[in-house]
């Protein structure tokens, strides 16, 4: 099977550089960032306007920490939401109710991908090469869940046999 690069890069260019998506995605980008740079900011007011000891200290980094992972949540349903709609060029809202739909399942394979990523990358001197090469493994696994519906160690099977 040949793949024809320029068409597909020419079908990305377009996808991506749509004004209404665009948008949808400036949106999704600004609210995680604004979620995660928020917190910072009152969580600085709050170390410099209080006596600094190990509970405020703690306090702040566990907020950071929380907003960080709802920005990761957040920006997991926009990548799952449009790699969606690339694959099915309908409506933005078709996609996100697709999305919600799928958002557990994109989320369970997204976790046992970094978990196992990470094991890899403990690894003493070669790990980080490891992790490349694992992460190469599962490079297809969210299209499998936004395109094909699968379960995600399904998806992760899938995308080890696609990759081999």
């Amino acid at each position: 099977m040949t793949v024809n690069f320029g068409d597909a890069v020419g079908r990305a260019w377009k996808y991506s550089t749509d004004a209404k998506r665009l948008a949808v995605m400036t949106l999704f980008l600004l609210v995680a960032v604004g979620i995660v740079f928020g917190t910072m900011i009152l969580v600085y007011k709050s170390i410099t306007l209080s006596a600094l000891n190990i509970f405020s200290l703690v306090q702040a980094f566990a907020w950071v920490f929380v907003s960080a992972v709802v920005a990761g949540l957040i920006f997991l349903y926009a990548v799952l939401l449009f790699t969606h709609n690339y694959a099915n060029p309908k409506s933005l809202s078709a996609s996100a109710r697709f999305a919600k739909s799928m958002y557990l399942r994109f989320l369970a394979a997204n976790i046992i991908v970094v978990l196992i990523t990470l094991v890899v990358s403990l690894i003493p001197i070669a790990g980080i090469v490891l992790a490349f090469v694992v992460a190469l493994f599962f490079f297809f696994f969210q299209q499998e869940i936004a395109i094909s519906r699968s379960k995600a160690i399904e998806s992760i099977s899938n995308s080890y046999n696609l990759f081999k």
